[in-house]
């Protein structure tokens, strides 16, 4: 007895196209809508100072002094996750983790996930 799944080409055919479109898709938000999230983030950090130092790609673990951070990644296509916080003294800080939803060009917020304030 055989167990066989058999697939017509053009149902193969069409999962390939879905699954390129999907990963182009997801390039494009990586590549376009990831910047721009993070610029509409960062422009809602209204205490952040330019003497600031920005550490978003920093990893150290003791940092120093009023810092920022704003880190983005593309979660799937046209969503967009947006990481930020920034510190200037003990116990004074503000940050959080925000959902955005990119639609070539436009950045809406869709969520908040969480908001700290120190």
């Amino acid at each position: 007895m055989k167990f066989g799944l058999k697939y017509s080409k053009s149902w193969v055919r069409g999962l390939a196209v879905l699954v390129i479109l999907y990963t182009l898709l997801w390039y494009a938000t990586n590549l376009v809508g990831v910047p721009k999230a993070r610029t509409v983030a960062l422009s809602q950090m209204t205490n952040v100072k330019s003497t600031w130092r920005d550490i978003s790609a920093d990893l150290a673990t003791s940092v120093k002094g009023p810092y920022y951070f704003c880190r983005a990644t593309a979660l799937a296509p046209f969503l967009i996750r947006v990481e930020y916080g920034w510190e200037e003294g003990n116990l004074y800080g503000d940050g959080g983790s925000v959902l955005y939803l990119w639609i070539f060009g436009a950045v809406f917020q869709a969520h908040e996930y969480a908001h700290w304030t120190a």
